[in-house]
Parts: structure tokens; sequence; C-alpha cells
């Protein structure tokens, strides 16, 4: 359309570098998004062969920060010690925190993040809302 309602006026699509808090070796480190007025879908690959991180399992560096609760899929191959337990990512600012919920129990935990864990092919994909 040609009205204002109709305008699309902000659009913008680019990469950012999402990585563990306390620096890894990285084989993959890669994180592309696409906003479009106030909602922002962003992809991440990461893997690495070992890490200077042994607490809460985290990603920072999401390029806008969350307005609300995001919505993400997680995709793990390789990372041991979760079994059969759920993925629930939450956000503080611009990082990623991942929970894990007991397919039984349902209850949650922070995933701990072992010094030198290696995985392959993790990545997450969704989309969240945002102020900027």
């Amino acid at each position: 359309g040609t009205g204002a309602a109709n305008k699309l006026d902000d659009y913008e699509e680019g990469t950012w570098t999402p990585s563990l808090p306390d620096g890894a070796t990285y084989t993959v480190q890669l994180g592309t998004y696409t906003k479009v007025g106030d909602l922002v879908h962003i992809e991440i690959r990461l893997a690495w062969s070992s890490n200077g991180y042994s607490n809460d399992f985290r990603i920072s560096g999401l390029p806008f920060t969350p307005n609300g609760y995001p919505t993400f899929a997680i995709f793990n191959n390789g990372k041991t010690g979760i079994g059969s337990n759920k993925w629930n990512p939450e956000t503080s600012g611009t990082t990623i925190y991942l929970r894990q919920s007991d397919a039984t129990t349902g209850l949650s935990n922070v995933v701990s993040l072992a010094t030198n864990d290696a995985t392959t092919a993790f990545r997450i994909t969704g989309s969240y809302k945002t102020n900027a």
C-alpha cells in the first residue's frame, strides 16, 4: 500500500558474534539477525573444542536487548549430560541463559557448562521483540 500505516521503514539485516562469557576455542562462531520494526529474528551457530568457563551456560552478545519473553528453539548435536531434559532459554540484557527442565518432573535448573566441554553444531534460532 501507499498509506503511512503500510510503510515499512525499519528493516535491517546483519551479523553479530555470539560468545561464551569466558572465551573458548571456537570452531564455529556465527550469529545473524533480521530486524523488522520491533521484531528481531536471530540464528546462532556455536561450536568449540575447549572453553574457559565452568558455570552457568550462557551466550552473550545479542544484537538488540529483548523486551518481554523471547521464543527460541535450541538444537544441539554432541552436548553430553543433558539426556532427555528440555532446554529453556531465558534472557537478561543481551545474554541468553540456558536452563534445563527434567523431562519427568518438569523442575528447571541452570545448565552447567564444564570447562573443556566440547560440542558440535550447537544452534539456536528464535524471535523476540525489542524497544530498539
